[in-house]
């Protein structure tokens, strides 16, 4: 299984978003609301439907 997310990487939201792990809207506004314009670590989490 691979995902589009390069989990480990730190940075702000602009370097997230540059680098397509998260979008504008809904993407980028929970991470704006959580870590405002602090870097930030992306992590991979695989929900699991059951």
């Amino acid at each position: 299984m691979t995902t589009g997310i390069d989990a480990g990487v730190t940075g702000d939201y602009n370097l997230h978003i540059n680098q397509g792990h998260i979008a504008w809207g809904v993407d980028y506004s929970s991470c704006y609301l959580a870590f405002g314009t602090s870097a930030f670590t992306m992590r991979d989490n695989i929900a699991l439907n059951k």
